[in-house]
């Protein structure tokens, strides 16, 4: 994802973004200054910072999350679809079918518009999924008067000033509006009933629901479909273990895997 040009230049990448990408709970609790110094960092890195100067409303913290929950929801679609045989053939498929070949050396006239994107269905239907599975946001709310909210026949009452957080993952594992909660089918999302969407919340909810988030999945189904363009014979390492979620990262957004060391083995694709 960093770029081999990049990671030649800045050896030491990979291992400071986990370092950073561990630390991440700290930064949410404002434990850790977020003044970094960008003089030694990659030329992409640096303009990315300018850029994000342009938008004052975004905070250190909300510049982060943006790169904390894209490289774990990245990582869990990729996985899903090597661990199913059936999917990653079908999305393939998808893929080489509304998606141009795109070469990572040389510029081309087939660039893909958002509205190819769209019609690559299993592919968005496997980033929800993959999302549905990890992602884990805890939202905050306070009463701006007295309220009362009726949950399952029990009533809560907020006086002005309370501080609510809302767990929406929870509803993700329902089994009533998600059947089989803990398995992937990577159709779940191809039709899922409206019940169904109003209970997905990834990014949010409310006023404060994501504003990238149409950006943030075409970007993802970009670089997912990147993968299986050139990468022709991607597969899990025989005797790979099933990664597990890192149970410290619950309500900070996507929660990456408590292993970083799955194993592939690939083929590239000589252009």
């Amino acid at each position: 994802m960093f770029g081999d040009s990049t990671l030649n230049t800045h050896p030491s990448l990979v291992s400071d973004f986990l370092s950073f990408d561990t630390a991440f709970p700290l930064f949410v609790a404002d434990c850790v200054p977020t003044n970094i110094n960008l003089s030694n960092t990659a030329s992409l890195m640096q303009k990315r910072a300018q850029a994000l100067k342009l938008f004052p409303r975004g905070t250190p913290k909300d510049k982060a999350t943006a790169n904390a929950n894209s490289v774990p929801t990245t990582f869990w679609t990729i996985y899903h679809l090597l661990k199913n045989p059936d999917a990653f053939k079908a999305v393939k498929q998808e893929i080489n079918q509304h998606l141009k070949f795109q070469s990572l050396k040389k510029a081309n006239d087939a660039s893909w518009t958002s509205e190819m994107l769209q019609k690559c269905v299993l592919l968005d239907s496997v980033v929800d999924e993959s999302l549905r599975l990890s992602a884990s946001s805890m939202l905050l709310r306070i009463a701006i008067e007295p309220t009362v909210l009726v949950m399952d026949d029990t009533t809560y009452h907020f006086e002005k000033g309370y501080r609510v957080a809302i767990f929406p993952s929870l509803g993700h594992f329902d089994p009533v509006l998600f059947p089989e909660p803990n398995k992937f089918p990577y159709d779940r999302f191809v039709n899922a009933t409206q019940e169904q969407l109003d209970a997905f919340k990834p990014f949010g909810m409310g006023i404060s629901m994501c504003p990238g988030r149409y950006f943030a999945k075409n970007q993802l189904k970009m670089f997912v479909a990147l993968v299986l363009q050139h990468l022709s014979t991607i597969k899990l390492a025989p005797g790979s273990k099933e990664p597990t979620l890192d149970s410290s990262r619950l309500g900070l957004g996507v929660i990456p895997p408590a292993d970083h060391s799955i194993k592939i083995e690939l083929t590239i694709h000589k252009e």
